[in-house]
């Protein structure tokens, strides 16, 4: 069996607590209600820094998944990391073909 991807830890609030359950969620391969959840968090511009450490883990683990990078892209542009953002797009339109 694959070891997990995240270690489960305790939240300390509600946005945390969202963050864990997208982390469960990309451990047991559910990475489109995992990336909705993401989507969620990044829009309450939260945590950025967080997510994607979790999203760049991600899409380690899974580099062909699209939602993943695309995911990225979005956190970088909340997070203003333009240039990072514009290379995560670039990769996701890259898996796209």
């Amino acid at each position: 069996e694959e070891p997990a991807l995240f270690e489960t830890e305790e939240a300390d609030d509600a946005v945390h607590e969202q963050q864990l359950a997208a982390q469960l969620k990309v451990n047991q391969g559910d990475i489109s209600e995992a990336m909705s959840d993401y989507g969620e968090l990044i829009k309450k511009n939260q945590r950025l820094d967080a997510i994607i450490e979790d999203l760049n883990l991600a899409a380690e683990k899974f580099p062909e998944e699209i939602s993943i990078v695309q995911t990225l892209g979005d956190a970088y542009m909340q997070a203003n990391r333009l240039e990072e953002a514009l290379e995560a797009y670039t990769k996701a339109e890259g898996l796209l073909n």
